[in-house]
């Protein structure tokens, strides 16, 4: 089970610094932000830095973006096409990019089917797979995606800390997760590693990435894998024998782990969205490097490669 991170989690850094910063602490696969990705490819200077960076290091990429919605500027299907044509042809040129996959903003889901077939398309032939995360667990949902199932790129992202949400049953007003309840057979309460598993064999298409943090069973907070609910232990164990193929991504955000009480300090990590000409980017950071942070990030690193060693794989 190869091991991934988010790197639009560390601002500090450009892409390509985290690139070549993840590759030195042992990554041969991260993940970008879609909307991120499709930014550096239009630039020919940041597109030569970041290529060069892929080279070098030879590392691959996840790509996890989001449909166009009613939500978000970003949602002329025209401009959807061109992106994912243009993500394929770097693909083509380069042979970095193994997954591109899509949030669903609650009023995009009427539809979402007809959305991912511009992108299935763009990536037919390819060894890309291109996946919706956390879909298909409603009858709605369901029926909206077995439109997709014929595709042979098609596949699933699982989010575990929005799963581990789930598991628990009590959602606290997370309309997002609790739209996404995984219904009987499982037992509210039970977020035990076979819990998981039987949740994960609920998804019809092949999973082809997981996103992983941890939290109190009650809310998204993203926190290290450290601090929380899972049993990160038997988690990689149930991972590694019944997922082997699917890669891990850490979505942990270093900067919202200040707050004790475990709440999303979503302000101390400053990073935010805003809308530049039909564009997202990440607001500057201030300062250069934040050497706590990286701590705290190699850390839970390291945590998560003895729970994966403990339970039998190498690292």
């Amino acid at each position: 089970m190869r091991q991934s991170i988010a790197i639009c989690h560390f601002p500090y850094r450009t892409p390509t610094e985290n690139v070549f910063w993840f590759a030195e602490h042992g990554f041969s696969v991260l993940c970008q932000h879609g909307l991120f990705l499709l930014d550096t490819l239009r630039s020919k200077d940041t597109r030569d830095a970041w290529d060069g960076a892929i080279r070098e290091t030879g590392m691959k990429i996840t790509a996890h973006g989001v449909l166009p919605s009613e939500l978000i500027a970003y949602k002329d299907e025209t401009r959807f096409r061109e992106d994912m044509l243009l993500a394929r042809r770097w693909y083509d040129e380069t042979g970095a990019l193994e997954v591109f996959s899509f949030d669903v903003c609650l009023d995009s889901h009427p539809g979402a089917a007809r959305l991912m077939k511009i992108a299935l398309d763009a990536f037919s032939g390819t060894g890309v797979r291109v996946a919706m995360e956390d879909y298909g667990l409603t009858p709605d949902e369901r029926e909206d995606e077995s439109s997709l199932l014929s595709y042979p790129n098609y596949a699933a992202l699982v989010d575990l800390g929005h799963m581990n949400v789930r598991l628990t049953g009590q959602f606290h007003g997370h309309v997002q997760l609790e739209d996404h309840g995984e219904g009987a057979p499982l037992l509210p309460g039970d977020n035990s590693a076979e819990a998981f598993r039987n949740a994960l064999m609920r998804f019809q298409p092949p999973i082809a990435e997981f996103h992983l943090h941890n939290n109190n069973g009650l809310a998204d907070q993203h926190r290290l894998l450290e601090y929380g609910t899972i049993d990160m232990t038997s988690l990689a164990s149930m991972l590694i024998h019944s997922f082997p193929d699917t890669i891990c991504t850490m979505e942990v955000m270093p900067g919202w782990d200040d707050d004790p009480a475990g709440r999303a300090n979503r302000a101390a990590e400053q990073v935010y969205w805003h809308h530049v000409n039909d564009e997202f980017r990440l607001c500057p950071f201030e300062g250069t490097q934040d050497p706590a942070r990286d701590a705290r990030t190699l850390e839970s690193i390291g945590f998560w490669r003895r729970c994966l060693a403990a339970a039998g794989e190498g690292t």
